[in-house]
C-alpha cells in the first residue's frame, strides 16, 4: 500500500497524509520524462493528488542540450525512476509524529508490487497461447493490461514467483507450442520482470535446470525456489533449485527425503517455501 504523508515541522500547518492510492506514473528513460509530467499534472486536474519527484538525471529528458552524469551499476540508486508520482484520491489530515531516537536505514531503491501478476496461459484446447502480462489489484478489484516491452514468446505450463529482496519476478520453464507438429516443447527459460520498469528481460544462467514444465515455483525470503516438474508429463522429478537474479545462478538444492520418485506440484503457500499437494506418475 502507498501512502504519501507531508508534515510542517515548524507546527504552523497541520500535517496531513494522501491515502487511496489510483496508480503509479514513472518514466525509467528520459523521452518519457514529459509525457510523465503530463500525465501527472492531467490527474491532479481531475481532482486527484498526485505526489512524486523529478530526478536529476532526468534533465535531458526536460531539455535534450543538457547533459548529467551517468548513474554507475553499483550506485544504490541506480534503478531509481528519472520521474515517479503516485496518485491518490483522498487527503487526510494526522499529527506531526515524534522524533526517532535512530536514523533510518539507508539502502538501494527497489519498487514495491502489491498484486497479482499474470503472465501467459492457453485456451481451452491448447489451440491458443498467450504472452501477454496483467496485474490484479485487489484494492480496487480491477485487471491492468500491463503491456510490457519485450515478453517472452507465447506458452503455458510456465511457473514464476516474486523474489522479495529485489522485486522483481522469476519466470522460468514451461512449453512452447512446435509449429510443425503442435505438440508440447518443454524449455529451460530464465526471464525476469521488472517491475519498476515493466519490462521482460531473459536471464543467461551459466548452468541452469534442463527443461521443465508442470513443477512449482515458490518465494522465499531470498532466492526463488523451485521444484518438481520435468521434460514431458510422463517424466517427472523431484528435483529441487534456487535462483537469485543478482548472481543469475541457478543451484540445485542437494540431498534431503524424495517427495515420491515423480511428482509435479500443483499448490505453492505464497510467501513461504511450502509445497502441496501434486501428482505422481501411474506405477509409482
Amino acid at each position: 500500500m502507498i501512502e504519501a504523508r507531508f508534515d510542517d515541522l515548524t507546527g504552523e500547518a497541520p500535517s496531513f497524509r494522501l491515502t487511496d492510492p489510483a496508480g503509479v506514473l514513472e518514466a525509467m528513460r528520459p523521452e518519457d520524462v514529459l509525457r510523465t509530467l503530463a500525465a501527472a499534472e492531467g490527474a491532479a486536474a481531475r481532482g486527484l493528488w498526485v505526489a512524486g519527484f523529478v530526478a536529476y538525471e532526468a534533465a535531458p529528458g526536460l531539455d535534450p542540450s543538457l547533459t548529467v552524469r551517468s548513474r554507475a551499476p553499483e550506485d544504490p540508486f541506480s534503478r531509481l525512476p528519472l520521474a515517479w508520482f503516485a496518485m491518490f484520491q483522498q487527503r487526510q489530515e494526522t499529527v506531526l509524529p515524534s522524533p526517532r531516537d535512530e536514523a533510518p536505514p539507508t539502502d538501494a531503491w527497489v519498487p514495491t508490487i502489491d498484486r497479482v501478476v499474470l503472465f501467459g496461459g492457453f485456451q481451452q484446447g491448447f489451440a491458443t497461447l498467450f504472452n501477454d502480462t496483467w496485474a490484479y489489484d485487489y484494492e480496487h478489484n480491477r485487471w491492468n493490461d500491463l503491456n510490457p516491452a519485450n515478453p517472452p514468446a507465447p506458452r503455458a505450463y510456465h511457473y514464476m514467483a516474486l523474489e522479495p529482496p529485489t522485486n522483481r519476478i522469476v519466470l522460468f520453464g514451461g512449453t512452447l507450442n512446435s509449429s510443425e507438429t503442435g505438440d508440447e516443447v518443454p524449455i529451460n527459460e530464465t526471464w525476469i520482470y521488472d517491475v519498476a520498469g515493466n519490462s521482460w528481460n531473459q536471464a543467461f544462467p551459466k548452468e541452469s535446470p534442463g527443461p521443465h514444465a508442470w513443477h512449482a515455483i515458490s518465494r522465499t525470503s531470498g532466492p526463488v525456489l523451485a521444484f518438481g516438474g520435468g521434460d514431458s508429463r510422463s517424466t517427472w522429478t523431484n528435483d529441487t533449485y534456487l535462483y537469485s537474479s543478482r548472481s543469475n545462478r541457478w543451484d540445485q538444492v542437494p540431498g534431503g527425503s524424495r517427495a515420491g520418485s515423480a511428482v509435479t506440484a500443483v499448490g505453492v503457500a505464497s510467501g513461504g517455501r511450502l509445497v502441496r499437494g501434486g501428482r505422481a506418475r501411474r506405477g509409482h
